[in-house]
């Protein structure tokens, strides 16, 4: 957001481009779009990034500290990713087996963990809108390990209008007492993006999926997103 505000504010033309609504991912594509991006600066990272044009991941500087502390202890995980995924009390036993730079790495990661788990405690509840029968979800979730993270699960068959009506989208708002506008839809196709707009909820769009009849760049969403990692910085109606 403070990116997109410098880039309003220094170059006029970007003003009405809507940039503070967008991921960096979504920013960048739109900028390029709008031929306001010179991606040279680009081509030498690490001349980019001494610059101050380009700033490493931070899920890469988490790997390579897993990786000190991988070389030296048979952690029960092949990457960061996995580690991370662990109960805590899984990894607490670890933190301290190794030396002073592999221990400093893990406890590192136990930040970021932490971090991790204070986004996922926010309090917003997650519903599933699907067109597919009410009944082959829950089985679905359950196989995936995720039965316990959606407080609603409305199918096709659970109301008597199915998407792209918006009726559904308007019956998990009231189900959860919120106004419509204060939710937030995230979809993949046509059928989705109707539906929201008839509810007059705010939509997030991902690129991949269905989008087959969408024009992802011209239609209103907040953000159009390629990994549904990228939500947790969009706020609905922003």
């Amino acid at each position: 957001v403070e990116t997109a505000k410098l880039l309003q504010a220094g170059v006029p033309r970007l003003g009405e481009a809507g940039l503070a609504q967008l991921s960096p991912r979504g920013l960048k594509r739109r900028l390029v779009r709008l031929d306001a991006l010179d991606e040279r600066v680009l081509a030498d990272r690490s001349a980019a990034q001494a610059q101050g044009y380009y700033f490493a991941s931070a899920r890469d500087h988490y790997q390579q500290l897993f990786a000190v502390a991988a070389a030296q202890l048979a952690l029960p995980a092949r990457d960061v990713h996995g580690w991370l995924k662990l109960p805590a009390r899984q990894r607490a036993p670890w933190l301290l087996q190794g030396d002073l730079r592999a221990s400093a790495g893990l406890l590192l990661l136990e930040q970021a963990a932490q971090r991790r788990a204070e986004l996922r405690a926010r309090d917003v509840p997650l519903a599933i809108c699907t067109n597919k029968p009410e009944a082959l979800v829950p089985p679905l979730l359950q196989h995936l390990g995720i039965g316990d993270a959606f407080a609603l699960v409305l199918g096709g068959d659970s109301l008597p209008q199915r998407k792209p009506s918006g009726e559904p989208l308007r019956h998990i708002a009231e189900h959860f007492a919120l106004p419509v506008d204060a939710c937030l839809m995230v979809g993949d196709s046509l059928t989705d993006y109707r539906a929201a707009e008839e509810a007059g909820m705010p939509i997030a769009l991902v690129r991949y999926g269905y989008p087959r009849g969408l024009d992802l760049a011209s239609a209103h969403a907040v953000a159009v997103i390629d990994d549904l990692r990228e939500l947790p910085g969009l706020a609905a109606g922003r």
